[in-house]
C-alpha cells in the first residue's frame, strides 16, 4: 500500500494542478459562474496548501506546530470557499461574517490545542471540523437542485457525504483504535483508507463538478438565448413559413380538380 507521506503529497500536487487549470479557464465563463469557479480554485488551492504543510513539516523543512496549526485553518477555510463556490452557482445567500468567524475560531482552537500539547485531540478535533465543513458543502448541493442536472448535483452530493462519514469515523478514532491517531502521518489502516478516499474523491468529484459548470453554462446560454435581455421577456421561436410553388398557388386559387382535370372559372 502507498504510504502515508506519499498519499499527502499526490493529493497536494492534484489539488494545485487542478486549481491551475480551474484558475485558466474561469475567465472564459459568464461572470456568475467565472466568480464559483475562482472560489472553487481558491478553496482547492487552500486545500492543498493543508497538505503540503503537513509534507514540508515532514521533511523537516518547516517547523511542525506553525504547519500543524495553519495547515488545518488552511483546510477548513479552503472546503468553506468550496461552499461558497456552490453557493454562487446557484445565486444563494451566505454570510461572509459567519464564515470569516468559523476560520477564525478553528485557527484559536488549533492554537490552544497545540499549546495545550494534546497531539490526541487535535486529531479528533481537527477530524470532527473537516466532517462538519464536508457536510456542509454535501448539504448545499443536494438542497433544492436545478431540474436540469438534478443527477449530477445528486451524485456530487453523495460523494462528499461519504467523504464526510470517513472524516467523520477519523474524529472518532481513539474509540476504536487500541494505538489513536497522534500525527496526520501517523500510519495505520483508519489513516490509509482516509486519505485514500480522499485521493480518489478528489479526482472524481473534480470531474463532478466540471459537469455541473458544464450544465449551468448550458442553462445560461438557453436562458439568454429564449428572453430578452432588458425586458425578461419569453422570446417567440421565430417561424419561417416556406411560400408554396406557384403552380400549386394557381391550382388552389383557380379551383383546380385534378379528379376532372377541369379548372373552375
Amino acid at each position: 500500500m502507498i504510504d502515508i507521506f506519499t498519499l499527502l503529497t499526490i493529493i497536494a500536487l492534484v489539488c494545485y494542478g487542478k486549481a491551475g487549470v480551474i484558475f485558466l479557464i474561469a475567465s472564459q465563463y459568464p461572470p456568475r459562474l467565472m466568480r464559483a469557479m475562482r472560489c472553487w480554485a481558491l478553496g482547492v488551492l487552500m486545500m492543498g496548501t493543508d497538505f503540503g504543510l503537513l509534507v514540508l513539516s515532514d521533511l523537516g523543512l518547516i517547523p511542525e506546530s506553525p504547519a500543524l496549526g495553519s495547515a488545518v485553518t488552511l483546510g477548513v477555510g479552503g472546503a468553506l470557499l468550496v461552499f461558497v463556490a456552490v453557493q454562487e452557482i446557484q445565486e444563494r445567500s451566505y454570510s461572509k461574517t459567519a464564515l470569516t468567524v468559523s476560520v477564525l475560531l478553528t485557527a484559536a482552537m488549533n492554537a490552544y490545542v497545540l499549546y495545550l500539547g494534546s497531539a490526541e485531540l487535535r486529531i479528533v478535533i481537527n477530524s470532527a471540523l473537516s466532517s462538519m465543513v464536508t457536510f456542509l458543502i454535501a448539504f448545499a448541493l443536494l438542497r433544492s437542485a436545478p431540474q436540469s442536472g438534478r443527477s449530477i448535483y445528486r451524485v456530487t452530493g453523495t460523494l462528499t457525504v461519504v467523504v464526510g462519514l470517513v472524516w467523520g469515523i477519523r474524529s472518532a478514532n481513539p474509540l476504536f483504535l487500541h494505538h489513536p491517531i497522534l500525527s496526520p502521518l501517523s500510519d495505520n489502516w483508519l489513516q490509509q483508507v482516509t486519505f485514500t478516499v480522499l485521493l480518489v474523491g478528489t479526482g472524481i468529484m473534480s470531474l463532478c463538478f466540471g459537469l455541473i459548470f458544464a450544465e449551468e453554462l448550458n442553462a445560461e446560454l438557453h436562458q439568454l438565448a429564449s428572453f430578452d435581455a432588458l425586458t425578461r421577456i419569453y422570446r417567440e421561436p421565430l417561424k419561417i413559413r416556406i411560400p408554396c410553388s406557384p403552380i400549386r398557388s394557381y391550382r388552389k386559387n383557380s379551383g383546380f380538380r385534378a379528379q376532372d382535370g377541369k379548372i373552375r372559372g
